[in-house]
């Protein structure tokens, strides 16, 4: 009995896999590609998705390529190079890992399909995020009107209810190499903001992005930091606060020594090596405030 089972369950699973197979050999490819942009267009409101093409790899995987998901009302343009799809050899399937390339750098996640009904929600555990270039998100640089510049990876996990996007909960940490901005206001005489690497602890909840434990380490300026970021509205609009403090390095004070002087001064009547700061207004337009830098 449990030997006829087992063979049954075999035959079954060869059904499946040859049928998928033949499903992507003789259909033609652009009627499977549109299909799976619409599924996926159902799952994310607001959003359109085109798919170049769609292949079977064996075993069990479907790779699309050349995917892009935009949203014209937020612009929002997220171009994916390629996304490969792994299944389970079991029915219903509950778990897909999912594979990326986008933005210059890679993605990877296991994605769990639990009671996809009404109360039904995708968790999304392993969520690697490497090295993704903000210079190749053309739309983030469009969208705060100035240069951006460095490499971003993510570790962590999310969840959300297909279809209600307001449900999206993310958890994690994220680290920056070779960050770039040019700034609206000089800072410190400078006009351009540079990290060798910035590292957060990062959570999304409700629209709130909030980043924690930040500390950011240049050859100007060390930084501690922590804050908030809006991001219901469209990028222009959206709001920040940041606090924390800086640290001036020796390289940045031996270029303007009234600055070094000034700030010597400002360390031995505050009995501190910090200089506080705060970060307030719109990704677009954020100013920055030293409440007791010295005049």
């Amino acid at each position: 009995m449990i030997k006829k089972l087992f063979l049954f369950l075999l035959f079954l699973l060869f059904v499946f896999c040859l049928a998928g197979l033949l499903l992507v050999i003789f259909l033609p490819r652009e009627r499977i590609s549109g299909w799976a942009a619409a599924m996926i267009e159902s799952g994310l409101p607001g959003y359109e998705c085109t798919i170049d093409d769609i292949r079977y790899v064996h075993p069990l995987k479907i790779r699309l390529y050349r995917i892009s998901l935009v949203n014209d009302f937020q612009d929002i343009s997220i171009p994916l190079d390629s996304l490969l799809l792994s299944f389970q050899a079991a029915f219903p399937v509950e778990q897909i890992g999912v594979s990326g390339v986008a933005f210059g750098g890679s993605v990877e996640a296991l994605v769990t399909l639990n009671n996809l009904g009404n109360t039904g929600k995708i968790d999304i555990e392993n969520f690697q995020i490497s090295h993704m270039r903000f210079a190749d998100a053309e739309m983030i640089g469009r969208g705060i009107d100035r240069k951006l510049n460095g490499r971003v990876s993510f570790s962590g996990r999310a969840s959300f209810r297909p279809g209600h996007l307001d449900s999206i909960r993310l958890t994690g940490g994220t680290r920056i190499r070779d960050f770039e901005t040019t700034l609206r206001q000089t800072v410190f005489a400078r006009s351009e903001l540079a990290f060798d690497e910035v590292t957060a602890d990062v959570s999304f909840s409700s629209g709130v992005l909030q980043l924690s434990e930040g500390w950011a380490v240049g050859t100007h300026l060390n930084a501690a930091f922590a804050g908030t970021v809006q991001t219901a509205a469209l990028w222009r609009n959206r709001s920040l606060y940041f606090d924390g403090s800086v640290i001036l390095q020796p390289e940045l004070l031996a270029q303007n020594p009234q600055l070094s002087e000034a700030v010597e001064l400002y360390f031995e009547r505050t009995n501190t090596k910090t200089i506080p700061f705060e970060i307030s207004g719109t990704l677009r337009e954020p100013k920055v405030r030293f409440s007791d830098l010295p005049d």
